[in-house]
């Protein structure tokens, strides 16, 4: 083989080399004159504690859609989107919102939630009352809030079997925000590798740059990765999602982050656990015996004061709530929405309350002193039903009337 052959060889070993590894090359805005570049761009040491583009109250909404009193979709309805008063976006955002029953999911925001508060606030205090109050605060005469949201939402016959009762409204939290994600260097790189690397970056913005130039970047951050040095760095996109959502997407950030930079390796370390095994579960959620679990979804009803798993979040039904004409179970409590008749509808018939599954016992409960229970522990005379009248309960989770 002559000398010219294997230089050719040679050249041709190099450029495949080169080509090979600018193809795994992460998109970076990289100037010439710069002596060290950082891999991924504006990344920290992971001890600091700044988070750019972390979850915020501000950033926050609901997916709402309807299910029947038993758990399934209502056929001809769609989920809608809506964004919390005051709401900021990242931009370049991927929205992906899937709800936990009915099949439903959304991909762009409908419109601002009309009770105008997010889930929770920034002490992480919870919202959960406020939604209530609005919900079940009359809109115009004989229609509440809640009943007029989902006649604007899905149309008066939706609503009319909203408030029959035979369809409850739920809202899940969505929360919007970009993962940043805890990463080292990889050992196995080799020093020609990382050189090979930094040249190829370094010519981009200065073609004549020699070789010799990625010599100290190549060097500094070899050394980083036998030091095992830890950085952390936003990676995918700005999110949008619920719960449940946006923990699914973290395995799939933080497996494009490998893919798109392949001389790293991603820990798998949630910074936001915080939120989204936490405060935004615990913020809303479904109560025992209320329309949320009649309707198949399972309350948690353990500590508050811990994190929960993920498996536990895709379990049970947190960071949501369930409004229901029968029950507001936003906290399990015991509000009725109710419409009442425009009187120039009263036709003479009369009707006698019916209370069934009481567990509340804060107070006098003006409902239940009123027409079941006398706040001690006994029925009133001339109940003509009045179930769970046990010792304390003075309010009921739900109402019905009958003809007599």
């Amino acid at each position: 083989m002559t000398k010219k052959t294997q230089n050719f060889k040679r050249f041709i070993s190099a450029f495949l080399v080169l080509v090979l590894t600018l193809s795994f090359l992460p998109e970076l805005n990289v100037k010439a004159e710069e002596s060290i570049i950082d891999l991924v761009g504006d990344s920290v040491p992971a001890t600091t504690s700044t988070f750019r583009n972390g979850i915020s109250y501000c950033q926050t909404g609901y997916l709402c859609y309807l299910l029947t009193e038993d758990g399934n979709a209502v056929p001809g309805t769609s989920a809608k989107l809506f964004k919390c008063a005051g709401f900021h976006s990242l931009g370049r955002q991927i929205i992906r919102c899937t709800s936990r029953k009915g099949g439903y999911s959304a991909d762009h925001w409908d419109d601002v939630a009309p009770w105008e508060v997010s889930p929770f606030n920034s002490d992480r205090t919870t919202n959960a009352e406020a939604i209530r109050a609005w919900a079940t605060t009359p809109y115009s005469e004989g229609v509440s809030n809640g009943n007029q949201f989902v006649a604007d939402t899905w149309g008066d016959e939706c609503s009319a079997k909203f408030r029959d009762g035979d369809y409850i409204l739920v809202m899940e939290t969505v929360l919007h925000f970009q993962y940043t994600l805890k990463f080292t260097y990889r050992k196995s790189v080799p020093i020609t590798g990382w050189k090979m690397y930094y040249w190829a970056k370094l010519k981009e913005g200065n073609p004549s740059i020699p070789y010799a130039a990625a010599d100290g970047p190549a060097m500094y951050y070899y050394n980083q990765a036998q030091a095992g040095t830890e950085y952390k760095a936003l990676f995918g996109s700005p999110f949008v999602g619920t719960v449940r959502d946006c923990l699914n997407y973290f395995h799939e950030a933080k497996a494009d982050a490998e893919s798109t930079h392949p001389f790293i390796s991603v820990a798998d370390t949630n910074y936001f656990s915080r939120y989204l095994n936490q405060v935004a579960c615990f913020a809303e959620r479904i109560g025992s015996g209320s329309a949320g679990e009649r309707a198949g979804f399972i309350p948690y009803t353990g500590s508050l004061d811990r994190k929960l798993t993920n498996a536990e979040v895709m379990h049970y039904g947190v960071g949501m709530l369930v409004i229901s004409s029968r029950d507001d179970d936003i906290t399990g409590g015991s509000t009725v929405i109710t419409d009442d008749p425009d009187p120039s509808d009263y036709d003479g018939t009369v009707y006698t309350l019916t209370a069934t599954g009481g567990s509340s016992s804060s107070g006098s409960g003006s409902s239940a002193t009123t027409y079941f229970g006398n706040g001690s522990g006994s029925c009133l005379s001339g109940s003509l039903y009045a179930e769970n009248c046990a010792s304390g309960t003075d309010a009921y989770k739900s109402i019905t009337k009958e003809k007599l």
